[in-house]
């Protein structure tokens, strides 16, 4: 039987499926919150990449738990107020994430995160066009939880490790939940090969139905000499829609190697079916003497991408056919002393045809220079300042961001910051925001080893509307 969706529900799915990956990214490896100094063109795909999740999930950074516990975790609390010029909306959000572990031999575990809602004020509009449009609201009722992660895994003996429930693919060349088995075996012989597998469900948060979905794929490995990592990686989905359904292949060839003690290269070509898809490279040079770091980039796009499962591309039922471009960048940083680093970089992106420039694919090339000081004036001041010049053909601007944190107690840190961004993509309403400029102030108070406090207001200036969001987070570890 074939699900219905509805187009609003589609627009929706697409940041949905974003949004999930995030948290289970971020459910695993709890860190700080970058700064928002240096906004980048988020038209960009890259190696797993994913939109910032939204305050309401993202899983808190927390001091490491003890590891003689055999049960670890952390509990987050958080109320978050959102206003426009005419309309509000207030939600409550509560995340649980806990860990049970064989603190000897680690041959068994139990891993779990769990998230829950609940729309305070009842403001479920349905009609598409109000500015706080959330997945929470396709339901009847304004409580909504969802199990994010759930799993058993282990090893068996010296031969190989296994996955069983729902979990996050974190080293297949797409991000993605599932809720299935993974088995994989350990490195062994000359060459230290692996190989794994894994098959189930794609988990979808917000679908009712997993009717006619499969999700299955397979990895091979090997460290063939000194620094040098090969990997190659088939993965298949079956996605089944209302308007068609998917039956996609996508397969993978990734190297990554050092070259030393200071370069790091990695690449990575994929294919769908049989059409050659897209090619990723890096390079990153570290001197850690002279605290001078380079780092090179290259994304190219190789052919139209269409429709495809939900897994492979989430953005085509918002931003339709993506056509072929390249991108590259360019980062160069310099310590300058104990307290002062200066970085310079760029970053470019050429359509193959100009003429099929159109919203959330452009153009556009970014110069930017960052200076940044930390532990100056006072050991608990970090500060950073971003200056850039946008030019997409027929628009340029010079803009000036910045971030700015202060340690003004023992454990109370407060911050500011503003930010600007020439493109943003608002994928909850089908829309393309420009000239996006952003400003905001943080306080963040670790109150015992256990307990933390984080309050943080944002202000956000577009060409629709003027946004205000307020949030209190509470973070208990255990």
């Amino acid at each position: 039987m074939t699900r219905r969706r509805s187009a609003r529900s589609m627009v929706l799915l697409a940041s949905a499926t974003l949004h999930g990956r995030m948290l289970a990214q971020e459910s695993g490896t709890p860190q700080e919150e970058a700064p928002a100094a240096a906004p980048t063109d988020a038209a960009a795909p890259t190696e797993g990449s994913a939109l910032a999740a939204d305050a309401s999930g993202a899983a808190p950074a927390l001091d490491q738990a003890d590891d003689t516990l055999d049960l670890s975790g952390w509990f987050s609390l958080q109320y978050r107020l959102r206003r426009t010029s005419d309309t509000t909306d207030q939600d409550l959000f509560g995340l649980l994430g806990a860990d049970w572990r064989d603190a000897e031999r680690d041959a068994f575990s139990l891993h779990l995160v769990t998230r829950a809602s609940w729309d305070v004020d009842g403001r479920q509009d349905r009609n598409g066009s109000y500015a706080f449009d959330s997945l929470a609201d396709s339901y009847d009722h304004a409580f909504v939880a969802h199990l994010l992660e759930g799993w058993a895994g282990g090893r068996v003996g010296g031969v190989g490790d296994w996955r069983l429930g729902r979990f996050f693919l974190e080293d297949t060349p797409v991000t993605t939940y599932m809720d299935g088995a993974r088995v994989a075996t350990l490195a062994s012989g000359p060459l230290k090969a692996r190989i794994g597998g894994y098959g189930g469900l794609p988990s979808h948060l917000y679908e009712s139905s997993s009717s006619g979905d499969r999700i299955y794929g397979t990895f091979a490995e090997a460290r063939g000499w000194t620094g040098g990592r090969s990997r190659f990686d088939w993965m298949h989905v079956d996605d089944e829609l209302r308007a068609s359904d998917h039956e996609d292949d996508l397969l993978a060839l990734s190297h990554w190697q050092a070259l030393g003690e200071r370069v790091d290269l990695f690449g990575r070509f994929t294919w769908i079916a049989s059409e050659s898809r897209d090619l990723t490279a890096r390079a990153a040079f570290h001197h850690a003497e002279s605290a001078l770091r380079v780092q090179l980039g290259w994304y190219e796009l190789f052919n139209e991408q269409t429709d495809l499962s939900y897994e492979f591309d989430p953005f085509t039922v918002v931003a339709f056919d993506y056509q072929p471009y390249r991108q590259a960048s360019l980062l160069v940083g310099k310590g300058l002393g104990d307290h002062f680093d200066l970085a310079a970089g760029v970053d470019v992106r050429r359509l193959n045809d100009d003429d099929l420039e159109a919203a959330f694919n452009h153009e556009f090339e970014r110069w930017f220079v960052v200076p940044s000081v930390t532990g100056w004036p006072s050991d608990g001041t970090s500060a950073s300042a971003t200056f850039e010049v946008w030019d997409a053909g027929s628009e340029r601007y010079e803009t000036v961001g910045g971030d700015l944190d202060q340690e003004i107690a023992k454990g109370v840190t407060v911050g500011a910051f503003t930010s600007f961004a020439l493109y943003r993509y608002d994928l909850y309403q089908a829309r393309e925001l420009d000239r996006v400029r952003s400003w905001g102030a943080r306080l963040d108070w670790r109150a015992t080893k256990t307990l933390r406090l984080r309050l943080d207001w944002t202000f956000e200036d577009d060409r629709f509307d003027r946004y205000q969001t307020a949030r209190v987070r509470a973070t208990w570890n255990f």
